[in-house]
């Protein structure tokens, strides 16, 4: 199959990728995972994303 383009990849493992962040994209993460599930915990009621 010929392919032109970028390719991405369909799934991915998250808690890889986490895992190999580098060291300066880490904190800025920790803030949107931090943001992103108090938005889930306000809009469901508690419920938590982990």
């Amino acid at each position: 199959v010929e392919h032109r383009g970028i390719r991405v990849p369909s799934m991915m493992h998250v808690p890889s990728i986490i895992k190999g962040m580098r060291f300066m994209v880490k904190p800025i993460w920790r803030v949107i995972q931090e943001e992103i599930e108090q938005g889930f915990e306000d809009e469901k009621g508690g419920k938590s994303l982990t």
